[in-house]
């Protein structure tokens, strides 16, 4: 019995993976469960096995991407432990960050599928906002400026990734970066 829930699990976890690297590649709507399933090796009848809807499925997807966006958020704040932040936008508002969709920000590379979703996925990616505000905050910012580093960075890395290959693009990266300095906590 647990070798085949280890068996189901690690099915699910293939299922889970192939669908973020599709839905970065083509966008959660054009993504079928279909091409979710034959990337994992499996036919689609057995999708439901897994997963109650293709709504359950991106709640699951964008539940995995957060936490594994945070985990390098994290890294990299504890890379700069005399200024966290500094170290999470350094990572967030980088070239490299914006060069790699396919493994950076579900939320910038899924922004527009993900507004037409459920009331279910925006309290997940609120969720996940608060969790990012709340390192601002936990760090001398307040809530305001918390709210505006974490608009400002999603939105630079949104504008910079339309334009890669521009000079244009690296004009947002850097003001996305010189911006982030002047809305800083005061100094003590």
């Amino acid at each position: 019995m647990s070798e085949t829930l280890t068996r189901k699990q690690r099915t699910r976890e293939k299922i889970l993976d192939s669908a973020l690297k599709l839905f970065r590649k083509s966008g959660i709507d054009g993504t079928g469960i279909d091409s979710v399933m034959k990337k994992s090796g499996l036919t689609a009848g057995g999708f439901y096995a897994h997963f109650k809807s293709k709504e359950n499925l991106i709640i699951e997807v964008l539940d995995t991407a957060l936490n594994q966006a945070a985990g390098r958020l994290k890294a990299a704040a504890l890379e700069t432990p005399a200024d966290p932040a500094r170290g999470l936008l350094d990572l967030y508002l980088s070239a490299k960050h914006r060069d790699n969709p396919a493994s950076g920000c579900a939320l910038v590379a899924l922004s527009t599928d993900l507004a037409r979703r459920s009331p279910a996925v925006a309290e997940k990616i609120g969720g996940y906002l608060e969790r990012w505000i709340g390192f601002f905050m936990r760090n001398g910012y307040t809530r305001t400026q918390a709210v505006q580093q974490v608009a400002l960075a999603v939105g630079t890395l949104t504008l910079a990734r339309m334009l890669k290959g521009q000079d244009l693009s690296d004009e947002f990266l850097k003001a996305g970066v010189d911006s982030s300095q002047l809305l800083r906590k005061p100094s003590s």
